[in-house]
């Protein structure tokens, strides 16, 4: 009887220890997904600041593959961003 209520507290220890590690690391995620998204939010602010100044100078120069070619340049830029990124925080 008490071997078998020292395996069930036992059990429950180990139980209770995963609990504790499992929310640790759904804290950790979730504090990863906030810096995520405060970064993504940067990179938004950036793009658009970025495409109003690219295209207030295109429009004064009024060439239309000149607009493509901006913003070709910037959607590669924000993608090798990203790329790099994610591989940095990859384990």
């Amino acid at each position: 009887m008490t071997q078998q209520l020292e395996e069930k507290t036992s059990a429950y220890d180990k139980l209770d220890k995963t609990k504790t590690r499992l929310q640790q690391e759904l804290d950790d995620l979730l504090v990863d997904q906030d810096h995520l998204r405060q970064i993504v939010s940067n990179l938004e602010r950036k793009q658009k600041k970025f495409d109003q100044v690219s295209c207030q100078q295109c429009i004064f120069c009024r060439k239309p593959k000149q607009i493509n070619d901006c913003l070709f340049l910037f959607y590669s830029f924000f993608i090798l961003l990203c790329n790099f990124y994610y591989m940095d925080s990859c384990p």
